[in-house]
């Protein structure tokens, strides 16, 4: 089969499909290739989905983009204030996970916002402790999230895993790279197509 450009056979599975309708049924990609993209043909759950990078794309169980650049667990709960409290030392463990002034702050279990880092050690008498651009109320305990904008990085923040019972509306085409799938009941007159791609 001819292949006009790397674009429309990612885009369109001019390397192949498949479908299944039936739960006794999971769906391989080929060996070099991926799922790129599913298809739904009816309201459909997926018993298995899994992700050829769980990091950057989601599957069942597990989530992609929820671990930002690095973390740290806040050291003491906040009110209303710019100053955070961390666990572990501004910066780091050498990993490229040092915070930085201009580093954004989310939280990791919602992916909302907090601020931007606009100082570290404000006060001069603690190297765990930064300010931030926005006034916070911080639990205690959480997790935090950061991202450096601008860096180039395979991870956001905020994203959740699939769960089994999750519906997929018909019609819906999801995007992304899979080495397999597979569907949690019998769809007589449903199911999924998979395009698979590079």
């Amino acid at each position: 089969m001819g292949q006009n450009s790397t674009e429309v056979a990612y885009g369109f599975g001019q390397f192949g499909s498949a479908f299944a309708d039936a739960s006794a049924n999971t769906i391989t990609a080929p060996e070099t290739l991926a799922i790129v993209a599913i298809q739904f043909l009816g309201n459909t759950s997926l018993s298995a989905l899994v992700a050829k990078n769980a990091n950057l794309f989601p599957s069942i169980g597990a989530a992609a983009h929820d671990n930002g650049r690095y973390t740290r667990t806040v050291d003491g709960a906040v009110s209303s204030a710019t100053k955070v409290i961390f666990d572990e030392e501004n910066a780091g463990t050498g990993n490229v996970d040092d915070i930085q002034v201009g580093d954004e702050l989310y939280t990791t279990s919602t992916g909302v916002l907090i601020g931007t880092v606009t100082a570290l050690d404000p006060d001069g008498d603690n190297t765990k402790e930064i300010s931030i651009s926005a006034s916070s109320t911080i639990s205690d305990g959480i997790t935090l999230t950061f991202l450096r904008p601008g860096e180039t990085n395979d991870q956001g923040v905020g994203g959740m895993a699939i769960d089994a019972s999750q519906v997929f509306p018909s019609g819906l085409i999801i995007y992304g790279r899979w080495d397999s799938v597979s569907l949690n009941a019998n769809y007589g007159t449903a199911g999924i197509i998979c395009y698979f791609g590079k």
